[in-house]
């Protein structure tokens, strides 16, 4: 497999050799020289997200062994940007960039959180993301955004509360959550899939990914239903190479 190489710049603005993060894009991209610039580019409009996932034990070549949870944040800040421009358009009260930016930090703390054994309950997460970010600068609502994902504590209720509890939720906490559950490593993958893929990896989980399915549909159900003749299945990696061809 080759390893592409995504840099800041051919030069940092000191004129020294730029800061390589050393993300394999070949598993997105085929190789396809065209493709792997154009994540190049994706990447660069995130050199502040990209520096912290960084500093987190997620890039760099010190770092190979975490480097796929980088590759996966770009496929769902990529996913998630695109969305929140289709529901921008829409008249929804979205920022994009924002939204992107947050998909490519919901995983920044994972390294961290592995080593010092915390692991995410049905509560809610608990990791040291929320401090990461606050420490970066990062406002709240945003923070909020990032953390948004996986095993949410609205999974759990039934189904009226569930309804409720959703609606509270901002569009930008929605996106990221639903983009994360829709991709598999690198693999922007169905509902279905990603329930049945789980189910088989994590057989005595089947019923808790029963509740994550029908959670997760209702968060397309919402997403969808508010982006025009776009359907849930238009989505896949190639769409999103497609999207990203455009800008």
């Amino acid at each position: 497999m080759n390893n592409e190489k995504l840099r800041d710049s051919e030069l940092g603005p000191d004129g020294q050799a730029a800061e390589v993060f050393n993300i394999d894009t070949t598993q997105f991209t085929g190789g396809d020289k065209e493709k792997v610039k154009i994540w190049d580019n994706f990447a660069r409009r995130h050199l502040a997200e990209m520096r912290i996932l960084k500093d987190a034990g997620l890039l760099g070549k010190k770092n190979t062994d975490w480097r796929n949870v980088s590759e996966h944040a770009l496929v769902a800040g990529a996913l998630a940007g695109i969305l929140a421009k289709q529901l921008e358009a829409s008249g929804e009260d979205v920022n994009p960039e924002l939204v992107e930016a947050a998909a490519i930090l919901h995983d920044a703390g994972k390294r961290l959180d592995i080593e010092n054994k915390v692991r995410y309950k049905a509560e809610g997460r608990k990791g040291v993301l929320p401090e990461l970010l606050k420490k970066a600068g990062y406002p709240e609502n945003f923070i909020n955004m990032c953390r948004y994902t996986a095993r949410v504590p609205e999974i759990f209720l039934d189904e009226k509360d569930q309804d409720a509890a959703i609606n509270k939720k901002s569009i930008g906490e929605l996106l990221v959550a639903y983009c994360d559950a829709r991709i598999r490593n690198t693999e922007i993958v169905s509902l279905e899939d990603a329930r049945d893929k789980n189910k088989e990896k994590v057989p005595k989980d089947a019923d808790f990914y029963d509740k994550w399915y029908s959670f997760y549909k209702k968060l397309e159900a919402r997403i969808f239903e508010k982006t025009g003749q776009l359907k849930s299945e238009d989505f896949n990696n190639k769409k999103v190479i497609l999207n990203l061809l455009q800008k």
